[in-house]
């Protein structure tokens, strides 16, 4: 895409239908890499639960007792190295990839109109577009614990 020049509006910079195609495909790129993110991160969620829910449970039937609390306390520690060498790099670029997915899909809704009449779209592509479109959701997708901002 061109870049933006002084004066200019939003649908200038967009350039024509091609260019702004150009830009919805790397905008679903772009998605398809922030789903995939996200299915990374719920499996070290997962990951993390078992390790703090299920190997001391699993530490106790095996050692004991006696040696519960070490194998317990091993167990947390396996956590929060995952937590903090895997999960919060992931989590982090998550939600930078999410920004730029914003500001791209933002763009894009408002060149859509103007590129489309101006280059006097059919119909059947207008509509096809808008479904593409449509496929940015708004809100972030998971919970908390999987995703969130911090």
């Amino acid at each position: 895409m061109r870049e933006r020049r002084e004066g200019g509006d939003a649908a200038e910079a967009a350039g024509d239908g091609a260019a702004f195609e150009a830009s919805l495909r790397a905008a679903e790129a772009l998605l398809s890499s922030v789903r995939r993110r996200e299915v990374r991160l719920l499996t070290l969620r997962m990951l993390q639960g078992v390790s703090v829910l299920l190997l001391p449970a699993v530490a106790y039937a095996l050692a004991g007792p006696p040696l519960w609390p070490v194998l317990a306390a091993v167990a947390w520690a396996v956590a929060v190295v995952i937590e903090i060498v895997v999960t919060r790099p992931v989590r982090r670029l998550l939600v930078k990839e999410r920004a730029v997915l914003s500001g791209m899909v933002s763009m894009l809704r408002e060149v859509f109109v103007r590129v489309s009449r101006k280059e006097k779209w059919e119909a059947a592509r207008v509509r096809g577009t808008r479904e593409r479109l449509a496929r940015f959701s708004i809100e972030e997708r998971g919970f908390w614990w999987i995703g969130g901002s911090r």
